[in-house]
């Protein structure tokens, strides 16, 4: 039997993306690179519809896709089929942003702050003008679900009409073994490594997983919702390097017990409260990265009066129960997860908004 051996921490948040993705995702139809007011790089990606947009986000050590692993496994393809125009969000320093042109060079020590400041409203604004929408849906992943709070509690929800955030955590408190080691690990390297190169990580994981005395891919997702070539696919594709600035940001978190900035200055937990557009939050029963308790304090933060939390897991009728990142790509995830998300953003959608699609 294997033990869990906490010292893998860096990968809990991984998988990894090759330079050239083994399977590019389907009906894009645009990609751009963007430039935030910063100096950094952002790309997008377009899945078209005639539709209202939708600005999909990936987590940390992540890329888009993580929503966009294939044919079948795409919220883009689901979203753009019932009439939603998706586009899919690489942050700075993630998937083709990473390679952008300069994207190498940057400052690295960006931290979950720049994107929620910088990145968002860049996304947003173009978005607004390609398409004619002053209002847009927002989902996020992860990491991307506490984006779009920071871009939603400090620029302001103005830009939005309903949130949707999967497997985003908000509440740091009483940290467990594993959030206690995370905490460790990611301020000693943030201080000391330029970056973690999770991809070669997730690479060497997935290759030797049966051999090594960890079971880590068992902490990223849950086997029994995620058949084995998805999951190869998944461990080469979807994601980037940990930069220094989120795992200090992150280690500083957990130290405090609080969503909070990179300098500590702004309590974002408070700060959602101020977040009026509705918000569904949908959370893993079996998600050790992101757990229900700490999803639920995303979902308690926000002031939104018309908001819904989900734990997918087999109590509550899903089909399994969920990890951290088989919520966007496992084998139930388009039969399950995608419906609920669609179906949050057609309820709320504005009159008007033309919502089409099957």
């Amino acid at each position: 039997m294997r033990c869990p051996v906490l010292a893998a921490i860096p990968l809990l948040l991984a998988g990894c993306e090759s330079e050239v993705p083994e399977n590019p995702p389907c009906g894009v139809e645009h990609g751009v690179f963007l430039d935030t007011p910063d100096g950094a790089v952002i790309h997008l990606h377009r899945h078209q519809a005639d539709g209202p947009p939708v600005l999909v986000v990936h987590g940390i050590s992540s890329n888009h896709y993580c929503w966009d692993l294939d044919a079948e496994r795409s919220i883009g393809s689901y979203l753009a089929a019932h009439g939603f125009d998706t586009w899919l969000l690489d942050l700075r320093g993630h998937g083709d942003a990473r390679t952008a042109p300069g994207g190498k060079n940057l400052e690295r020590r960006w931290t979950a702050d720049d994107y929620g400041l910088g990145d968002i409203p860049t996304a947003v604004a173009y978005i607004q003008q390609q398409t004619g929408h002053i209002k847009l849906g927002y989902v996020g992943h992860s990491l991307g679900g506490m984006v779009g709070a920071i871009y939603a509690s400090q620029v302001g929800d103005d830009a939005l009409w309903a949130m949707v955030v999967v497997g985003s955590p908000a509440e740091f408190t009483d940290p467990d073994p594993i959030l206690e080691l995370t905490r460790h690990t990611f301020g000693l390297s943030g201080a000391t490594l330029p970056f973690i190169l999770t991809p070669s990580l997730a690479r060497v994981a997935n290759t030797f997983n049966d051999r090594l005395p960890i079971d880590i891919e068992a902490y990223l997702y849950n086997d029994a919702n995620m058949e084995a070539d998805a999951a190869r696919r998944m461990m080469h594709t979807v994601v980037s390097p940990l930069w220094p600035g989120e795992m200090l940001q992150f280690a500083s978190m957990i130290g405090e017990g609080n969503f909070q900035s990179g300098d500590g200055a702004q309590d974002y937990i408070s700060a959602m409260g101020g977040i009026t557009v509705p918000v569904l939050a949908i959370a893993g029963r079996a998600d050790r990265v992101a757990p229900p308790d700490r999803v639920r304090g995303y979902y308690e933060a926000v002031g939104s009066q018309h908001k819904r939390f989900v734990v997918a897991g087999l109590e509550n009728g899903f089909a399994a129960d969920y990890g951290h990142l088989d919520l966007p790509i496992g084998d139930h995830a388009p039969d399950e997860i995608y419906p609920l998300i669609e179906g949050w953003l057609r309820e709320h959608a504005l009159p008007g908004q033309g919502v089409q699609g099957r």
